[in-house]
Order: structure tokens, then sequence, then C-alpha cells
């Protein structure tokens, strides 16, 4: 599978509360609402130790102290609660407020997908995929995406469409894999459209590719990330080949090429301009 943007991604995402719907500037009532958590967690509520441990992780209320958040999270997540294991497996992960230790972040992320929590269930089955953490194993990865992706997870539709679409795990079949996509990218997610583009722009299944379709989509991505992605400047060129438009996917990769970080992924998009250069659409080949 290709290392650009169409790859598999641990997100580092932290669930949301009513935390995060307060605005910065805080009122009294913010701070009677922060001083109840504080007096709950401090007896032991679970929720309260959660949203305590929320406020310290964004800096809401308080100044932002990564351990604080862990200490809080660390005993709403030993009471049971799956947002507090999934976020506290997620620290695991990032080595956020504590050491790295991805065992012990499977463990948590683990707990929490087990009581059907889909994020943890989504960077559970993505640690199956990367083997982090865990033995690597594309069949349980798809169970764990699936279990997400059923629960409307976009990111882990996504993930689980990557699955369907290089045959990592489950069969591959393109169509789900579009399916997959599209939806994420109709619920908002910029990789779901990013994804759908560079399928039907560069599969090698003619039934599949479909040029207007993928720039239709591809021009979604870049604008929905204001041309600043080298990863959906690159889809959008490569849809714009298949298009037949030509000029516009040497101008959008060289964009791309601009931007782009590693020379590995530079590598990769100089070999591709060099086809539209010749006026050659790019095939995408596992």
């Amino acid at each position: 599978m290709k290392a650009t943007p169409r790859a598999w991604f641990l997100l580092l995402l932290f669930l949301v509360s009513c935390a995060s719907q307060k605005p910065s500037h805080q009122s009294e009532a913010d701070r009677k609402l922060l001083a109840d958590f504080r007096s709950k967690a401090e007896k032991g509520n679970a929720d309260a130790q959660y949203h305590l441990g929320y406020s310290y992780y964004f800096g809401k209320g308080v100044a932002k102290d990564d351990v604080e958040a862990v200490k809080w999270w660390r005993k709403a997540a030993e009471q049971n609660l799956p947002l507090a294991q999934a976020n506290l497996g997620l620290c695991y992960a990032h080595g956020l407020g504590m050491a790295k230790d991805d065992v012990k972040a499977v463990m948590w992320l683990r707990r929490a997908a087990e009581q059907k929590l889909a994020l943890a269930q989504a960077n559970l089955g993505v640690c199956y995929a990367l083997g982090q953490g865990v033995a690597k194993d594309d069949v349980e990865a798809v169970m764990w995406l699936r279990r997400a992706a059923e629960q409307k997870l976009a990111s882990a539709q996504v993930n689980l469409g990557m699955c369907y679409a290089h045959g990592r795990g489950v069969a591959k079949d393109e169509v789900e894999a579009i399916n997959l996509f599209r939806k994420a990218g109709e619920a908002g997610e910029v990789g779901g459209f990013n994804n759908l583009a560079w399928i039907l722009a560069t599969s090698e299944n003619s039934s599949i590719r479909n040029g207007p379709n993928a720039v239709f989509f591809g021009e979604k991505a870049v604008a929905a990330t204001h041309s600043k992605k080298p990863a959906t400047l690159d889809t959008l060129a490569a849809a714009y080949a298949e298009a037949g438009q030509f000029e516009k996917a040497v101008k959008t990769e060289q964009e791309a090429i601009a931007l782009v970080q590693t020379k590995e992924e530079k590598n990769a998009f100089r070999t591709r301009l060099k086809l539209y250069e010749a006026k050659v659409p790019y095939r995408d080949k596992d």
C-alpha cells in the first residue's frame, strides 16, 4: 500500500465533552461548573473525573497540563468509563503526559472498544493494521474497523475502505471501498473524498475509473484543505490526468511537489509529474 495520502493513520482524537462547547472567555457559570467537576471528581465521580481531565488537556478554565489530564482520566478509566479509557489509550499511544507505551495503549483502547465505543474500536483496528502494540493482524483490524464504521464513524469508514481497496484482511472490493469513501466524505471527512477521487482516477479496473467524477471529488478535497495539503493536490492531479486535462494535472502536481516534505513523497510525486507531462494518466498498482 502506498505511503502517500492513502495511508493508515492512528487518530489523535479526544472525545468531545460538554466542556468543549464553552467559549474561551470563562464566565462565573463556567467557573462554578469547573469547581463542581473538581469537587465531584475528588469524591470519586467518574464522569466528573473525565470532564476535569478534559479541562486540563485542553486548558479549559485551567492551565493546560497533560500530566494532570492523564491523572484524572486514569481515575475515571479505572472505574470503567469508556470515554476516559479511550483517551488514556491515546495518551499512551502518543506519549502525552506519560512515557509512550503502545502495549498499554492497546490495553486501554480494547477496554473501551469492548464497550462499543466507536473511536476506540477504530483506533484499535488501526493498531492491528500497523502492528502497533499488538501483533499485526489485518483480519482483526477489519473486524474492529467495521464495528466503528457501522456506528458511522467517518474515519473508520475511510480505513475500512482502504482494506477493501487493497484487499487487506478482506477480499478486494473496490465498489465497497467507493461506497465507504463516499459515506465518509458526505459525513465531512476529507479523507473520504480524497480516497474516493484517487480510486476513481487511478484504479487499474477501467469499469471503476471515472475522470469527471474523480475531478469533482478531488476538487472538493482540495477546497476543504484550502489547497495547502500536498496529498489532496496529488490526488487532484491524478484526477485531472484521468479526465484528459493534462495541463491542469501538471500544474497541480507541481503545486503538490512544492508543499511536500519527505524525499520519498517528493520522488513519487515527480514520477507522476513525468507521466502527466507525457500525457499519460497514473495507475495505482498494489
